[in-house]
């Protein structure tokens, strides 16, 4: 019969010639389903049973679980995820006083951070991000394209605040244009502010961040730009793409300190940026591309931020963690 070897469950078993009750039949849906009605058997020594194996709370992050010594000796941080993670350490943000960049400095601070707020032209924007940053933020002006200014602001940073712990390279500006029309300025601007910008301030930060207690975190906001492409951005997808191979290449250099350094590419986020940039027509165009059918929010990008400055990203490093809603898989 067709159903005499394919482990049909209504099929009754034989009973046993000693007359005790039949088992159950090898193969049983039950046999090795970690039942949590079977009782385990106790220990040799006495001690309580252990949970059995593939128990749902074997390896599901239990809070109550104590937290592994960090390997250079340091005291364990509080477990990935807490709300007050980063108590303690110092971030710099550049590009603070809107859009990502200020969800991203309020996000650290909501996790403990103290966050350094750079910004160069608004000051009535950088204002109102210091005042949602609250008592952690303090606001620090300078042009990242400025070789001299960034290196006086990082020294005054390390004075002032006792080291930098986490950097992140977020001050950018967009630039629109076909390469025919591109003027020399604009190429030169995307390039000065969205990939050396990054590199000075990284070049800056880089010896306090050597010394960061538990690693310090370098943390690079790419584009999806920078790895598709777009018709008429040319100079600004140039720029990220080249943050993209910064960041494999400091993760690469400076892995053996424990500096990780990771980049968050965003897609689509809604800022006054991209308001700006798109007409109506190209917007709703990005939109049918992009597969959860929504622009993505600053908040969005903070989040993934907040996750690779912790310790539960001590393990990640030369990654970009894509935060596009899937138009870029």
């Amino acid at each position: 019969m067709s159903s005499e070897l394919d482990g049909n469950p209504e099929r009754v078993p034989k009973p046993s010639r000693d007359g005790t009750p039949p088992a159950k039949p090898a193969g049983s849906p039950r046999e090795l389903d970690g039942n949590p009605e079977k009782v385990p058997k106790p220990s040799r020594d006495g001690t309580p049973p252990a949970k059995p194996a593939g128990s749902p709370r074997e390896l599901d992050g239990n809070p109550e679980r104590v937290p592994k010594p960090s390997r250079d000796g340091t005291p364990p941080t509080k477990p990935a995820g807490s709300p007050r993670e980063l108590q303690g350490k110092v971030a710099v943000v550049t590009g603070a006083s809107r859009g990502i960049g200020r969800a991203i400095a309020v996000a650290l601070a909501a996790h403990g951070a103290r966050v350094v707020m750079n910004y160069l032209h608004n000051q009535a924007a950088a204002a109102e991000a210091a005042a949602a940053v609250g008592s952690a933020g303090v606001l620090v002006h300078f042009d990242v394209a400025d070789v001299e200014a960034v290196t006086r602001a990082f020294k005054q940073i390390v004075s002032n605040e006792g080291g930098v712990h986490i950097l992140v390279n977020n001050a950018g500006v967009a630039v629109n244009v076909l390469t025919l029309g591109a003027k020399d300025a604009d190429w030169q601007r995307a390039l000065a502010v969205n990939l050396g910008g990054a590199f000075n301030c990284t070049r800056a930060a880089l010896r306090s961040l050597l010394h960061a207690p538990g690693g310090g975190r370098i943390i690079n906001i790419a584009s999806v730009v920078g790895e598709m492409g777009s018709a008429g951005q040319g100079p600004y997808a140039a720029a990220k793409a080249g943050l993209l191979g910064l960041t494999k290449t400091w993760a690469r250099e400076y892995a053996s300190r424990g500096v990780t350094v990771n980049a968050v590419s965003p897609g689509f986020i809604e800022t006054d940026m991209t308001a700006a940039g798109l007409s109506p027509e190209r917007r709703a165009e990005i939109l049918k591309a992009i597969p959860l059918g929504c622009v993505g929010t600053p908040e969005d990008v903070a989040a993934a931020v907040v996750y690779l400055a912790g310790s539960g990203a001590g393990y990640v490093t030369g990654q970009v963690l894509r935060v596009n809603g899937g138009l870029l898989m």
